[in-house]
């Protein structure tokens, strides 16, 4: 799907394999550097579960933790979780996270989501995020114009002062 994305000149892409924290510290650090500012959507593709990304069967990190690592280092940076149920959280934890990281935005799903229905709809949503001049703006056409599949996929958006509506948790983990 980046590979698509990419060839069709919509999304540049570096693609790396992580299966531990160690990897992902050192995979963060170098996506937040000044070299890397042309890539402005980190996408996490593992298993998640609430409030939780499954680096492997031994590793996970929790929403918290990812925000402690990336501490005020994401400025115009979008992190988008491409997982299972990662975002069921509440509000609060989801503008927390973009305060704490300097993130742009935050994006992913409250529900356990089929592959290629997810990977069907990234394509148009990171699409849109690529050239969104506001995380609400996107978000409000995607439900506008997606509106089936983000209460499918239970898709939230959040930034420092704005969250998705909680509406589409319904059927999620809380």
């Amino acid at each position: 799907m980046l590979e698509l994305l990419s060839n069709c000149g919509e999304l540049p892409y570096v693609h790396r394999d992580v299966a531990t924290r160690a990897e992902l510290d050192h995979y963060l650090d170098r996506w937040l550097t000044r070299d890397m500012a042309h890539f402005p959507i980190g996408y996490l593709g593992f298993h998640g579960s609430r409030r939780t990304l499954h680096l492997s069967e031994q590793e996970e990190i929790t929403l918290e933790q990812f925000a402690d690592t990336l501490d005020g280092r994401c400025q115009n940076r979008i992190l988008y979780f491409g997982s299972c149920s990662t975002l069921a959280v509440d509000d609060e934890v989801l503008m927390g996270f973009c305060a704490r990281t300097g993130a742009r935005g935050i994006v992913g799903y409250t529900k356990d989501v089929s592959w290629a229905e997810s990977a069907a709809f990234e394509i148009l949503m990171l699409t849109d995020l690529l050239h969104a001049s506001r995380i609400k703006s996107a978000y409000d056409r995607l439900r506008r114009e997606h509106n089936q599949m983000t209460e499918r996929l239970g898709l939230r958006m959040a930034h420092a002062t704005w969250a998705s509506d909680r509406a589409l948790m319904s059927g999620a983990s809380r």
